[in-house]
């Protein structure tokens, strides 16, 4: 406990959030067909974790409810949510699947679905096609960790991970999109020149990576 309260306290207040995070109240639809929806959703940077709950009114049938999220997924200043209702149960529960796009104070927009059956896997945020959604979101796109040392010292909490295991792969996973899109940039002649090492320049991406992460 220690170690998480000083890793906790040795982040700046005013450093980048490292939750993706969406709040924030939006209407999509006109008329008797209109859903509202309020949001106070967060996961780790790349969906880990997701927590918290989205609130469906309507125009006919009032407050629904405030629903436990499943899946949040963000994307610059697009989002995806998922909601279960608590009344269906798997293998086939139905629910909510929300897309939003925040586009600052006004012109945020959302679109949704009531499915019978929810997506088995967490569903890439898209460009939202309703363009008259009153109300404003705040999407928040977290930075992940990029080294190896951001998830020491209990660092993966604050990301939102639940294990430092799942953090370092993170990284790891970023460092290697990296390494993939500079030898595609480059060519493979030239990223094994820079990472390369011995005379046949063997283990290139390897040694991307782990410089990358700090390793």
């Amino acid at each position: 406990m220690a170690a998480l309260a000083l890793a906790l306290l040795a982040t700046p207040a005013s450093a980048a959030p490292l939750k993706d995070q969406v709040t924030g109240t939006i209407t999509g639809g006109s008329g008797r067909s209109a859903v509202g929806f309020t949001f106070d959703a967060a996961s780790g940077p790349g969906g880990e974790a997701p927590s918290g709950t989205v609130r469906i009114f309507g125009f006919i049938s009032g407050d629904l409810g405030a629903f436990e999220i499943s899946c949040l997924g963000v994307r610059d200043n697009r989002a995806t949510v998922v909601a279960p209702f608590p009344d269906t149960q798997p293998p086939t529960p139905a629910g909510a699947v929300i897309h939003l796009e925040d586009n600052g104070p006004t012109g945020d927009q959302v679109d949704w679905t009531f499915p019978s059956t929810l997506p088995s896997t967490c569903p890439p945020p898209e460009t939202v096609a309703d363009d008259s959604s009153p109300g404003d979101v705040t999407v928040v796109d977290a930075p992940g960790p990029t080294l190896y040392s951001d998830c020491r010292m209990a660092g993966w909490v604050a990301y939102g991970f639940a294990s430092h295991a799942q953090c370092i792969e993170s990284a790891h996973a970023l460092a290697r999109s990296k390494c993939i899109f500079e030898r595609a940039a480059h060519g493979l002649g030239a990223f094994r020149l820079k990472y390369g090492l011995g005379p046949n320049h063997d283990h290139a991406m390897r040694r991307c990576v782990r410089l990358y992460t700090g390793f």
